[in-house]
């Protein structure tokens, strides 16, 4: 349930920023959400890499179909793809940014957190 809450809380974030602000404020999003909601490790990474994944794979989809595909047709030619698979790139490009961003999010509030020491002869 968090896993999916976080996703859409990126999303939302993501979105947000980014219409008022560059691309790069995926990070911040992805960041302050996973501090606010913490999750461990891999699983705060694929919550924004999965987030950030589909809604820019979303929003170029929806800029290719308004522009009749002209400008995806002609960079995929020049790199050898097809227009789907450079939306996918586009996506995992973002993806690995929020990723990375939410993963770094999830390690400095972890930072914070207090845990159980298991050797009863450690102290602080």
């Amino acid at each position: 349930m968090r896993f999916l809450l976080k996703i859409i809380l990126i999303v939302a974030f993501s979105a947000l920023l980014q219409t008022f602000f560059p691309w790069w404020t995926i990070a911040i999003a992805a960041f302050v959400i996973s501090t606010v909601l913490y999750t461990k490790g891999i699983s705060s990474f694929f919550e924004g890499f999965i987030a950030i994944f589909l809604l820019w794979c979303t929003k170029a989809y929806l800029i290719d179909l308004a522009n009749e595909q002209i400008l995806s047709d002609k960079i995929a030619t020049v790199f050898s793809v097809t227009p789907i698979i450079l939306i996918a790139i586009t996506g995992f490009v973002g993806g690995l940014v929020a990723g990375f961003a939410s993963l770094s999010g999830s390690t400095f509030i972890g930072m914070f957190k207090r845990t159980k020491r298991r050797n009863k002869y450690y102290s602080l």
